[in-house]
């Protein structure tokens, strides 16, 4: 089962910015204190942030209209796969956990779980944490539809 986790983007402003114009297109990042904001990647990267990864498409839309302060376009954009998280490894520990486990145990056990080299990357551990949650709640809807 092909499992799409999603990034949200802020549109914003008319013009491009180089010519006089006041675009800005900003992507909704994961700040310290666990909230969610728009910000500039400059911004973003010197705050070292993570950008925010969600496992659907209509829980990013509706993190990315709670988090927006200059009410542009909201888009909720797939996220590319990349070849560093272990996607068929991530399915299994997900399908041998309950349906009723929580996010948030979900997400502690696949820190937990994560090798050396994701650890150290904070971006790429988001993501396979958003694709677990993906894997997690498309296990519940299998529940759901077949009343198990």
């Amino acid at each position: 089962m092909n499992k799409q986790i999603f990034t949200v983007m802020e549109f914003s402003g008319r013009g491009d910015a180089m010519f006089g114009g006041s675009a800005a297109d900003w992507s909704l990042y994961t700040q310290e204190d666990g909230s969610n904001a728009f910000m500039s990647t400059a911004d973003a990267q010197r705050r070292q942030l993570v950008k925010a990864y969600f496992p659907t498409k209509k829980e990013a839309s509706e993190a990315g209209e709670a988090a927006s302060q200059r009410k542009g376009l909201i888009s909720a954009l797939p996220v590319r796969r990349v070849d560093e998280i272990p996607y068929a490894q991530l399915r299994w520990i997900v399908g041998n956990m309950h349906v009723g486990t929580s996010d948030d145990d979900l997400k502690a056990d696949i820190k937990g779980r994560a090798k050396s080299g994701m650890v150290e990357n904070a971006d790429l551990l988001a993501q396979a944490c958003a694709y677990a949650l993906a894997s997690h709640r498309a296990n519940q809807g299998l529940v759901a539809h077949f009343r198990l």
